[in-house]
């Protein structure tokens, strides 16, 4: 892709202002993500090899499960039960889109 186009061309492309949005978009949803992501882990993890309590042994099995599937399962999985066939409508009712918004992108970098 680099060879076919020009150096203004990339340089345009990279300025446009689509371009511009999904990287800012990217920046916040990450940011907030991985804020969200230490906060939860850290507590956790200190939990977990601190403490000895009923059912560790599932807690750990949970949490390993985004790394032993493939993000496209994950996120397939995502879709279907934040979609129209599980949680989705419930959460719609209550005011909360999270499939194709911002929410739901964050919800995806958390989990994954």
């Amino acid at each position: 892709m680099l060879f076919v186009l020009s150096p203004s061309e990339i340089f345009s492309a990279l300025l446009s202002e689509e371009m511009l949005y999904s990287m800012k978009l990217s920046v916040l949803t990450s940011s907030i993500s991985t804020f969200s992501v230490m906060c939860c882990s850290i507590p956790t993890a200190y939990a977990l090899s601190r403490f000895s309590f009923p059912g560790k042994s599932i807690i750990k099995t949970i949490l390993g499960l985004p790394m032993a599937f493939p993000e496209l399962v994950m996120g397939l999985a995502l879709l279907l039960l934040f979609g129209q066939s599980f949680l989705g409508p419930v959460l719609e009712a209550v005011g909360i889109k999270v499939t194709f918004s911002k929410l739901g992108i964050i919800i995806a970098q958390f989990f994954l």
